[in-house]
This record gives structure tokens, C-alpha cells and sequence, in this order.
């Protein structure tokens, strides 16, 4: 959604009622720095910052983008959870790109002086500083591109400009000079020779002489590695999606993102891009990657937060009506008890990220209380917040478990594991000693077997947790495979080994790969 503000001093800026649409531009051209404003209505300050601004652009507006946010015109959407708008106004952020990807630096005085100095100071330099003749030579011998070399005591706009727009396609270095005079040294055959440039030293001009010598950049590779982002997110486990881009260098925010235990990150590396960038992709929601700005963990959770819908409920007087009518209810009780004044975000977005995964969502209702009143913490025997704890049905009775290990994703991932376990009591393995009893239950009934041929004692949890996964659409059998080696060899079963026999197709699919029986993940595809 875009609108111009109707003041005279705007003449050029587009105003924008949508904090993510910003974004979505700054993720367009994540390699030029962002400058980014927040103004609201009717405010003379605002109206001052908008026309400073515009100045600004006058002369940046190739080497930096800049974006004006009306928080008064927010889309409807945005304006209970965008924390941008919340703050003091006029704001005014450049948002840097850096190796660690994009940080945040706010501006604290308003003036155009103030702006060029900060562009100096922040504005990333696609060029390398050639300090003497050693570093001169050694510069030329280890560049296969052609190279461009300024020389003067400081750098100019147009010089941005222009190694920007050949960014990774071009070496640009800048010598001090008291002298401004620009070289040009194309490479040819393994050499770099100079050539001559005659034209004047202003973008348009360099861009059009350059555009000869700029190495042509391979993108089919960051294609294939893109189609890789496309099937981690197909065979995801129930993790968020991090898609880690970076040509050389990688980022040190992935540590950050690793802390969390949650995050499966996707590694990208292509040649068209200088400082990495990291993509998260929304939880449970098919749009797109949005650029992940911030280097510490309160950023990510923060942003983590937004891109997944809110799926906890927050009422007590809900909750309490659910406990009374468990017995007759379908989905049962996960509940995170916290103080009023908690301040820790991580068990929220652990919560809300099982209460957006389908697996658990179907069978599970999620509540967050905060500050639950004394009668309610006594009957779940709470005495010390943020606490985990359930509600479920069990054998007709009511149970309650409490997550008694430390609050991360893996701890309660395995805690609800262990409610699905108890709550969808699978058919019992079945052990057939005669070859009546086989056909009894491979044939007379309609389900497909899934055999297990194996001496070894079973690992029943595994085998349930299998169960579990494929909706007990099967009947499960463990057959001694001594007594069954003309099958074993018919169809090249390992032992041990595992069989889909399918009576009313007249089909048996051999799982090929030999089973791990100790193993706590039964490793079954069916």
C-alpha cells in the first residue's frame, strides 16, 4: 500500500503506510546502505525530517536507499507488533550492511551535516586500500579481474556509485593522492594492461566505458544451490529455515541463530554478492524469505515472532473450562505458566512454534498464562516461573506431566513426543508362530503388513513412534527370519530387515537399507 503526503516540502519521497514492504525493497538491494525514517502525522519535526531528507537524496540517492514509514497511516496488520512505531518520533536508522549481515544505527541529530557524516562514517566500501608499491604489485598478482585503481585523498560519490555497480565484477582500489586521476588495467590472457579512459569521471560515463571488462557472473550455480532451500523446506522436520547467502566469508550471525536449537540453516554461496545475507523464511506460512536485520539473539526472536501466527491461547478462563471437560475432549493441554514482568521471549517462541507444527497442533491445545491466579499454580503445583507442564488422558484417566529439564526446543520437542506416546496408544506389535495365524492377519484383514524380520529383541518405543507417523494405517509384525529364509532370499531381505506386504495388490516393497534396531528413530518411509 503507497501514498503521497500532501506537504509541499515532498516532492520526491513515496511515503509508506507498511513497515515490511520497506523490507521487502531493502532485500532487493541488500549491498548499498538503507536510510530509513519514521515520521507520523501533522508533526512539524516530521514535516522538517521528511524536507531534510529530501536534500539528502539529492545528492546519495545511487549509493543509498531511503524509505519514509508514516506510523499514523500503519496497515491494519502491522500495528500491534511492529516495535519500530512504538518508539520516539521522528526515528530516524541506517540500516548497514556488514560481513555479520545488516545492523541497525540510529540517528540522533537531525541536520544534513549530521547525515553526510554518518554516510561516511557507515556506507560499506566495495574497494581495497593499496597502502604502498608492495601491496600495489601484490595487487595486480592476485586479481583475475580487471582492475580499477583511484587516487585521491578522498573518496567521491561517484566512486561509490560505480564500484557498487560492479560489485564482484571489477576490482576497484583507491591509493591517497593529493592528486584526483583515475587508471584502468584490463585483464587479458593472464595479464592486466592498462587502457586509456578520456571520458569524465561521473557514473554514467564509467559505467558504459566499464561494462567491457566486467567479468560475466555464473548465477546457474545459486540457482541448484536455491532448489536445495526449496526441498529442505519440503522435507523439513518442523524447524525454522535460515537461507545463509555469502560469497566467501560466512556470517557470524549463524552461530546466533544455531543458539537457538530451532533453526535448520540452508548455506548459499554465490559470487554476485560481497557481504552475506541471511533469509528466514515465515513458520507455517507459504510466503516468502524475509532479510533478517539485527546481530543478537533478541533480534531474531523478535523478528521469529512476527513471522508466525499466534496460536497460544492466553485465556485462564478458556484454560479452566478445558480442564473440566478433558475427558470428553480431542486435544489435550500443553500450558507455559510465566511471571507478568518475564521478559524471556524463548519458551513463547519454542511454544509457538509446536502450536504452528501440524504434527502436534492436531492433537495438542497450547496455552500461555501469565500471572495465573494462586488457586490455578496450586493445582498444577507450580512454584517457581516460566514452567511446562500437560493435561492429557491416559487409559481414561487424567495425567498430568511437567517438563522437568531446562525450557530449549529439544527438551520440549522430546516432552511432547512423550504425551503423543502415552495419548495414541498404537496396535500392539504382532508375533505370528504359524503360517494360519500369518494369513489371518496379513490376509483376512484389509491393512497392508509392515514385517519386521529380526533376532534381536525390538526396541518397542521405536516401533511406536513409527506406528505413530504413519497413522496406524498398518498391521505390524515381527517374524523370527530362521524360520523364513526361502522369503529372506526370494526377495534379498537383510537381517534384520523390513517388508511392505500388501495382500489385496499382490505387492512386497523391501526396505533396501539395513535396520539399526537400537536405534531410537525407526527409519521407515512408507
Amino acid at each position: 500500500m503507497i501514498f503521497f503526503l500532501l506537504l509541499p516540502a515532498i516532492q520526491c519521497l513515496i511515503v509508506r503506510s507498511s513497515y515490511f514492504e520497506i523490507l521487502k525493497e531493502i532485500q532487493q538491494d541488500p549491498i548499498r546502505l538503507s536510510l530509513f525514517l519514521q515520521i507520523e502525522d501533522q508533526d512539524e519535526i516530521s514535516e522538517k525530517a521528511v524536507s531534510l531528507l529530501e536534500q539528502f537524496e539529492t545528492k546519495y540517492s545511487n549509493v543509498c536507499n531511503l524509505f519514509v514509514l508514516n506510523c499514523d497511516q500503519l496497515v491494519l496488520s502491522e500495528k500491534s507488533h511492529i516495535p519500530t512505531c512504538q518508539q520516539q518520533i521522528p526515528r530516524g536508522i541506517f540500516i548497514v550492511p556488514t560481513v555479520n549481515g545488516p545492523q541497525e544505527h540510529q540517528i540522533t541529530i537531525f541536520s544534513l551535516d549530521e547525515l553526510n557524516k554518518s554516510f561516511q562514517k557507515l556506507a560499506p566500501q566495495r574497494w581495497d586500500i593499496i597502502k604502498d608499491d608492495q601491496e600495489y604489485q601484490s595487487y595486480f598478482a592476485n586479481n583475475q579481474k580487471s582492475i580499477i585503481i583511484l587516487y585521491c585523498s578522498e573518496a567521491p560519490i561517484w566512486w561509490y556509485e560505480i564500484s557498487y555497480h560492479f560489485v564482484n565484477q571489477l576490482k576497484f582500489g583507491l591509493v591517497n593522492d593529493s592528486e584526483e586521476y583515475l587508471k584502468v588495467f584490463e585483464y587479458k590472457d593472464g595479464k592486466h594492461q592498462q587502457v586509456q579512459y578520456k571520458g569524465a569521471k561521473r557514473f554514467q560515463s564509467l559505467r558504459s566505458f566499464l561494462q567491457k571488462f566486467a567479468k560475466v557472473i555464473d548465477k546457474k550455480n545459486a540457482e541448484k544451490q536455491q532448489n536445495n532451500v526449496l526441498e529442505h523446506k519440503q522435507n523439513n522436520t518442523g524447524k525454522w529455515i535460515i537461507e545463509h547467502v555469502y560469497n566467501e566469508r560466512r556470517s557470524d550471525y549463524v552461530k546466533v541463530c544455531n543458539s537457538l536449537g530451532m533453526i535448520e540453516i540452508v548455506d548459499i554461496q554465490r559470487q554476485d554478492i560481497q557481504m552475506p545475507q541471511l533469509w528466514i523464511y515465515p513458520y507455517g506460512r507459504n510466503t516468502g524469505a524475509q532479510l533478517l536485520v539485527g546481530s543478537h539473539l533478541g533480534h531474531l526472536i523478535d523478528t521469529m515472532l512476527e513471522l508466525i501466527n499466534n496460536k497460544l491461547e492466553r485465556s485462564q478462563l478458556v484454560l479452566v473450562s478445558h480442564i473440566k471437560e478433558i475427558l470428553s475432549s480431542d486435544r489435550y493441554i500443553v500450558v507455559l505458566f510465566e511471571s507478568q514482568e518475564s521478559e524471556q521471549l524463548i519458551p513463547e517462541l519454542i511454544l509457538q512454534t509446536m502450536a504452528n507444527n501440524q504434527e502436534y497442533s492436531q492433537e495438542l491445545k497450547f496455552y500461555q498464562i501469565r500471572e495465573g491466579d494462586s488457586d490455578l499454580l496450586k493445582q498444577f503445583q507450580i512454584t517457581k516461573t516460566p514452567f511446562i507442564t500437560s493435561l492429557y488422558v491416559s487409559q481414561g484417566k487424567v495425567e498430568q506431566g511437567d517438563l522437568t529439564t531446562q525450557i530449549n526446543y529439544q527438551n520440549v520437542l522430546e516432552f511432547l513426543d512423550q504425551i503423543i506416546l502415552k495419548i495414541k496408544l498404537p496396535k500392539k506389535l504382532q508375533n505370528p508362530k504359524t503360517q494360519k495365524e500369518f494369513e489371518i492377519l496379513c490376509q483376512q484383514q484389509k491393512l497392508p503388513c509392515v514385517i519386521l524380520f529380526s533376532r534381536h529383541e525390538i526396541d518397542i518405543d521405536a516401533v511406536t513412534k513409527s506406528q505413530i507417523k504413519v497413522k496406524n494405517k498398518y498391521v505390524w509384525m515381527h517374524v523370527d527370519p530362521k524360520c523364513q529364509n526361502k522369503i529372506l532370499q526370494k526377495y534379498q531381505i537383510p537381517n534384520p530387515g523390513l517388508i511392505l506386504y500388501d495382500h489385496q495388490e499382490l505387492r512386497v516393497s523391501v526396505m533396501n537399507e539395513k535396520l539399526n534396531i537400537q536405534s531410537k528413530v525407526f527409519g521407515i518411509r512408507l
